[in-house]
């Protein structure tokens, strides 16, 4: 990943925020982790998981690293929409259940012991936490700019002059290039990210969109609208599209070639019924990261508090060698030292880091505003 996207703004303060379990996905998906023994479970597969982040901190030289994670299931998106995730099968080839669930539980407390704030939120998925975290440390930071890691496309909503998105697939991901990254026909403004993906809907989160109307035609709607209005206009609404979409036929048909304007067209139509509005607008509840409401923004900032300015951030490498297991190998030196020379960079990258993330703590806490 290139480190020349904030080269105009090197004096600001970097942070890095990690999407845990999509890392840790993209380690398991193609595993059937039932089938791995204890020692390429708990030590070979976290190991690697350790090192990419080191790698990755070692890379882009952040001064603070957060770590996200999705914790149970989003009760606000299932009460809105009921089948939210339900036909996901959280990972490939996976026969036990059970071992998923303990493993990833393990994982939780391997993270406790690297030296970054760790964020979940009971019921609470981590594109939301990024959201509200990125926020939070606005108003403590003005000059802030974040990398997100993760190949979640909800994060394009972010995108923005202080944010990038680090994909573990598609690399470096900016306001810029998000276009050709997720291979769309026409390029739109990110900004109307969320309501786009509103009405295509999103398979893999089990959220239906409207009939025949997939990324190819509704790019095209934004791209139309964004030629008229302005890249950096914002169509916030279903009824906000509604008007847009009508006003350019009004007044700037003479301007559309006939295969947009019949576009336009079959869309203003697809909009008059009001059950595919009411679809739209139920997605975009879910979809849409500036929808959160207050209690539910309070809680998640009580826990960026508690993890930030309340526990000790230490790499503790005693426990994380409980945690690996190593006794395993007991008796078999060979194996013993290949793992700990394979953590060894990961180790060192965590001891200086230990103590630059502290620094950067306490520069947040002489800005934090205790209400």
């Amino acid at each position: 990943m290139s480190t020349l996207v904030f080269s105009k703004k090197e004096s600001r303060v970097k942070y890095l925020i990690v999407d845990w379990l999509n890392l840790v996905k993209r380690y398991t998906y193609s595993r059937d982790i039932s089938s791995l023994d204890e020692a390429e479970l708990v030590t070979g597969l976290t190991v690697s998981l350790i090192n990419r982040i080191t790698d990755l901190v070692s890379e882009l030289k952040p001064n603070l690293i957060y770590i996200c994670s999705d914790n149970g299931y989003n009760r606000r998106a299932t009460a809105i929409l009921s089948g939210y995730k339900s036909g996901r099968k959280r990972f490939k080839s996976l026969t036990n259940e059970e071992k998923e669930k303990s493993y990833v539980e393990y994982l939780k407390k391997v993270a406790y012991t690297l030296p970054f704030p760790f964020i979940d939120v009971k019921n609470t998925e981590a594109d939301l936490i990024v959201y509200v975290l990125t926020r939070y440390l606005r108003r403590l930071d003005d000059k802030a700019r974040f990398i997100v890691a993760s190949s979640d496309s909800d994060f394009v909503q972010l995108l923005g002059e202080d944010t990038v998105i680090f994909d573990w697939y598609k690399g470096e991901v900016t306001v810029d290039n998000w276009c050709s990254k997720y291979k769309l026909d026409a390029c739109f403004s990110h900004r109307n990210y969320a309501l786009a993906k509103s009405i295509v809907g999103d398979k893999s989160d089990s959220v239906s969109g409207l009939y025949n109307w997939g990324w190819k035609k509704v790019s095209r709607v934004f791209n139309v609208i964004d030629s008229v209005y302005g890249d950096k206009a914002t169509v916030s609404s279903v009824g906000e599209l509604e008007k847009s979409v009508s006003s350019i036929l009004d007044n700037y048909a003479d301007g559309l070639s006939s295969r947009d304007k019949r576009l336009l067209e079959n869309f203003k139509t697809v909009l008059s019924d009001s059950g595919n509005k009411r679809l739209i607008q139920s997605n975009q509840s879910v979809i849409d990261l500036s929808n959160l409401e207050s209690p539910f923004i309070y809680r998640v900032n009580s826990a960026i508090e508690r993890e930030t300015f309340e526990r000790k951030l230490k790499y503790d490498q005693k426990e994380l060698y409980k945690l690996l297991r190593l006794d395993i190998y007991k008796g078999n030196d060979l194996e013993y030292t290949q793992i700990l020379r394979k953590n060894a960079k990961s180790a060192a990258v965590l001891v200086y880091f230990s103590h630059k993330i502290n620094e950067a703590v306490k520069l947040l806490s002489k800005r934090r505003v205790v209400s």
